[in-house]
């Protein structure tokens, strides 16, 4: 009996880490969009919709967002991407190097 009321529990605790606590949502009516939110185990979501060509026989909503969450090893991963007439894309990473500070003062000559 102890067994199932331990693996309940850590459900419980698995369940509240992905609780949502930053959601944004805003919506012109006509095509335009952007939305957001953050959960407590590291998932997010940013997407930002434009109407391109209003009016226009080839009228279509062109996105840009991005996702991220927390590896099983602790990093963070990062997806960006496009929408548009020409398809879904994923955008390639951007490396991102980081100096020691006394690295960076040298470099400015400080």
């Amino acid at each position: 009996m102890f067994f199932v009321i331990a693996v309940c529990g850590v459900f419980v605790v698995a369940a509240n880490d992905s609780e949502t606590f930053g959601y944004e949502n805003t919506n012109d009516g006509s095509g335009n969009y952007k939305f957001r939110f953050m959960t407590l185990n590291g998932i997010t979501r940013e997407e930002t919709g434009r109407l391109v060509n209003v009016g226009e026989n080839d009228d279509y909503i062109a996105v840009n967002g991005s996702y991220s969450y927390i590896d099983p090893d602790g990093i963070q991963i990062v997806v960006n991407y496009i929408a548009d007439k020409n398809g879904y894309r994923i955008l390639p990473e951007i490396p991102r190097f980081e100096l020691p500070p006394n690295v960076v003062a040298s470099l400015l000559g400080k």
